[in-house]
């Protein structure tokens, strides 16, 4: 049986603008994007520094997309603590993605890093757990089933942030267990009445949080002006089941309506070697006390 060509939505995994964290910091980001392929999701996160040495973080959203034989909806929730000491920090993140009653991922990200002056340098550990929920058909009635797989991915991140200028270069690979080959399996049985939600949702275009992808590289590049700044990420992933690759840029720019709000747009494009190009476009705002 052919593999759907996915039209995705693109949930954006870049890092925030690069700002120093003060006690008693507090910031609101909502975000809205949407894509040339009738994809759209819309963000809240918020972040707070208790302390010069802890941030604690959290968000939720929601995100539509559409393939060939299935639309997918979905709901994400994530959280992250980061601590520091001078020279040394660790962070934890927690996110969790849902589409309806019949996909679930959830991910357990760990760095620990070494900073001195601009520079942070850190080690990447991250756990996903996935379930998938099918139907197949036994003795003429519909039978609900479920795939439960999991993967590990570990890397390294790098970053450089200056008074004008910075960046970062990050690279995670993964693994997963034999659950996995047994789902692609199931997704090709003849009698499979959930087929999208399988091959569509394990997909790593849904996103690169929720879907199985071999490798994660990404890099960016930021310029910092009087009141505004730019930016230019690119990224670029495979995919476990099919294997395919895919190459994304976007471009940032922010500025500042005052101390306490800021504008970003984003503009961007994602290519696979399974998919037709996909443009995107989206808009945040941000306040800060």
């Amino acid at each position: 049986m052919p593999q759907p060509r996915t039209r995705t939505t693109l949930v954006l995994c870049m890092l925030p603008w690069a700002t120093p964290a003060t006690a008693g910091s507090f910031s609101a980001t909502l975000s809205g994007f949407a894509d040339d392929a009738d994809g759209t999701s819309l963000d809240l996160d918020l972040y707070w520094a208790p302390a010069e040495w802890l941030a604690l973080s959290a968000g939720v959203g929601s995100a539509n997309s559409s393939a060939e034989l299935a639309d997918l909806r979905g709901d994400s929730l994530r959280a992250g603590i980061d601590a520091r000491s001078e020279s040394l920090g660790g962070r934890l993140g927690w996110r969790n993605w849902r589409d309806g009653g019949d996909f679930e991922s959830e991910s357990i990200s760990a760095e620990l890093y070494w900073r001195s002056g601009g520079w942070q340098i850190g080690l990447v550990g991250e756990q996903r757990d996935f379930r998938v929920d099918y139907v197949v058909t036994v003795a003429a009635r519909p039978v609900t089933r479920s795939a439960d797989f999991e993967g590990q991915g570990f890397g390294a991140r790098a970053s450089w942030y200056g008074e004008r200028w910075g960046g970062y270069l990050r690279a995670v690979g993964y693994d997963y267990d034999a659950s996995l080959e047994r789902a692609v399996a199931a997704s090709r049985l003849p009698n499979l009445a959930r087929f999208p939600r399988i091959e569509a949702l394990v997909g790593s275009l849904l996103t690169r949080t929720a879907g199985a992808i071999d490798h994660d590289l990404a890099a960016a590049v930021e310029r910092s002006f009087e009141r505004s700044g730019l930016r230019l990420e690119v990224s670029a992933t495979r995919d476990t089941i099919s294997g395919a690759d895919s190459l994304s840029a976007n471009l940032g720019y922010r500025y500042a309506l005052s101390p306490r709000f800021a504008i970003e747009a984003t503009v961007g494009a994602v290519d696979g070697d399974d998919l037709d190009s996909v443009g995107f476009a989206g808009l945040a705002l941000t306040f800060r006390n």
